[in-house]
């Protein structure tokens, strides 16, 4: 019986530290990651996909309007890196120049 107790508190508090765990990366990590900003390397989903842009290059530009994100992509949709934009902007839009040069217009 005493065996059975101690298995039963052990997976108790394994259970406990996993959902721990879980709400501190769903609650507590997206903000982080949306105010603190987030390195190049990393992919943030697509949220709010506003506009899309290919350079001659290839590379695609989505803009992702909820994390504030432009991302990049390779001619052959591999990921490259994001890019931040202001987050108090509003109606955006991108563009590309025949030389590969991408244009950001936005309101606010």
């Amino acid at each position: 019986m005493k065996n059975v107790r101690s298995r039963l508190k052990r997976g108790l508090t394994l259970m406990a530290v996993l959902m721990g765990l879980w709400f501190f990366v769903s609650f507590c990590g997206g903000p982080l990651l949306m105010f603190a900003g987030c390195p190049k390397w990393l992919e943030v989903p697509w949220s709010a996909f506003g506009d899309f842009v290919e350079t001659p290059d290839g590379r695609v530009y989505v803009e992702a309007g909820f994390y504030s994100r432009i991302l990049c992509y390779d001619k052959n949709g591999k990921f490259i890196a994001n890019y931040r934009y202001p987050s108090n902007v509003k109606d955006t839009k991108l563009a590309a120049s025949k030389t590969g040069l991408l244009f950001f217009r936005t309101k606010n």
